[in-house]
């Protein structure tokens, strides 16, 4: 189990970084840029980089217990119950 989250985490962790980094800087642009063709000419756009973080942190918690749910009922059969069932 160990060695799935060790897997996968590391690679979840680097895009969601680069995600949350691409977010916080281009996002606030684009919305901007989208009110004002709605209408809306002044509009706060503040973002907080505490909160991408913790919604950063959120998203590879949750692939880490995805990880975890799918892999249970995989990991609890025998190898050999694994390699009978894909050669049969």
């Amino acid at each position: 189990m160990g060695q799935l989250i060790a897997a996968y985490v590391p690679l979840v962790t680097a895009g969601t970084a680069a995600g949350c980094l691409a977010g916080l800087f281009v996002v606030p642009r684009l919305l901007g840029s989208f009110l004002v063709t709605v209408g809306v000419a002044r509009a706060s756009l503040d973002t907080s980089a505490a909160m991408v973080g913790i919604i950063g942190g959120g998203l590879v918690a949750l692939a880490a217990m995805m990880v975890l749910l799918g892999a249970g009922p995989l990991l609890r059969r025998e190898p050999v119950t694994l390699l009978a069932q894909r050669s049969g």
